[in-house]
């Protein structure tokens, strides 16, 4: 393959293409007050008298602020739009299956931790910061299985295209 294919759509990669571009162009625009309402989360946390904050608070809040700016910043690409359906060559192709599984496992243990976890002394907003980390965990892995389904796809469609003889 010399070029970039643009493979079939699927009713899951459609579902999953159109929640990640309403999720990151919501999240490039609501960016900003993720980041107030963490600053209003820890004081009031300090004003509450919960000054000694638990390290699993500090490490929530900071997810949820590295987890919405990628998902702002795929809100703010030059098109405006993402896609899940664009095809590199195969050689790029197979390094970013690898990365989408990395990113899907990380992803995936986000979303245990941020349902499973509680804390002794949890700030004010502290359940509201965890819900934001369990969507927007979800709309990235949904992102990235999709993005691994059609990758797998491609592969198969460059080999089997590899394969037949040209007539």
């Amino acid at each position: 393959m010399t070029g970039t294919l643009r493979l079939p759509h699927t009713p899951f990669s459609l579902r999953a293409e159109h929640l990640l571009n309403t999720a990151s162009a919501a999240m490039a625009r609501a960016w900003p007050l993720l980041v107030a309402l963490i600053y209003l989360d820890c004081l009031a946390g300090i004003l509450l008298g919960r000054i000694a904050h638990d390290l699993t608070q500090i490490l929530w809040h900071l997810v949820a602020i590295a987890l919405s700016h990628v998902l702002a910043t795929l809100g703010c690409r030059i098109d405006g739009r993402i896609s899940l359906h664009a095809f590199p060559h195969s050689a790029r192709a197979r390094k970013e299956i690898v990365i989408c599984w990395m990113s899907l496992t990380v992803l995936i243990g986000l979303l245990a931790a941020a349902c499973a976890s509680t804390s002794a002394h949890p700030l004010p907003l502290q359940w509201l910061v965890r819900s934001l980390v369990c969507a927007i965990s979800l709309v990235l892995a949904l992102a990235a299985a999709s993005r691994i389904g059609r990758l797998r796809a491609g592969l198969k469609h460059a080999l089997y295209a590899a394969s037949c003889p040209a007539k």
